[in-house]
């Protein structure tokens, strides 16, 4: 068996601890990487899920001629 201090000698506690330190701290970041990415992913495609389109035009139904400014309500649902 070798003798302690030889294995004591050979034994580099700072570079082992450099080491270890700068492994998690490089797995924290990779973490915080992907939790930013999907709550990015998450918040832009549910401000993308609440818009709803209505294309068309709204006219009066005797003379045919545009409303300007017309509002538009859809009965069920509290878009208008």
């Amino acid at each position: 068996m070798p003798h302690p201090e030889l294995l004591l000698a050979n034994f580099d506690l700072q570079a082992i601890t450099y080491y270890f330190c700068q492994k998690s701290i490089n797995s924290f970041q990779k973490l915080k990487t992907r939790f930013l990415l999907i709550l990015l992913f998450s918040l832009l495609s549910l401000s993308t899920y609440g818009q709803l389109k209505i294309k068309g035009k709204v006219t009066d139904a005797e003379t045919g001629d545009p409303i300007p400014f017309a509002s538009v309500v859809m009965q069920g649902i509290s878009i208008g």
